[in-house]
């Protein structure tokens, strides 16, 4: 993290580095509203990408967990151009799409997370809202 704010990346991060770190760095920069951080730290999710395939939607879920719904978008449309069949990007998706009130995008991603997962719980609680809302 410090090389990659400082601007130069010699020590790559692994995998698991990516995985456990990389959204609790970013929740608390935006929590103390190190702009300047997080511009910085995304000018290297490409590299990081290039390590971990789901940093996309790693940066998706704390942008959206902070209510900056348009960025979480971005990402998450980053994330299903490298890998489509990932129902937590699905389930997302759906969160982001309900937030929306747009229900029928919301459905169609809620029955993607399920057809890769049929009975992942929290997208059949999803699922059953989102039936009440296009009934």
């Amino acid at each position: 993290m410090c090389e990659i704010l400082s601007g130069y990346l010699e020590n790559y991060p692994t995998y698991l580095q990516i995985r456990n770190f990389m959204e609790i760095d970013i929740d608390f920069f935006i929590k103390n509203n190190k702009t300047d951080y997080i511009e910085q730290f995304m000018g290297a999710l490409e590299i990081l990408a290039s390590i971990n395939a789901e940093t996309y939607k790693y940066i998706a879920r704390v942008m959206f967990a902070n209510n900056l719904y348009n960025v979480a978008k971005t990402y998450l449309d980053k994330s299903k151009e490298i890998f489509y069949n990932d129902a937590e990007l699905h389930f997302i998706y759906a969160k982001y799409y309900t937030n929306k009130r747009n229900y029928i995008d919301a459905n169609f991603h809620i029955n993607e997370c399920l057809r890769i997962i049929p009975n992942y719980f929290p997208a059949l609680v999803i699922q059953k809202k989102l039936s009440e809302y296009l009934a």
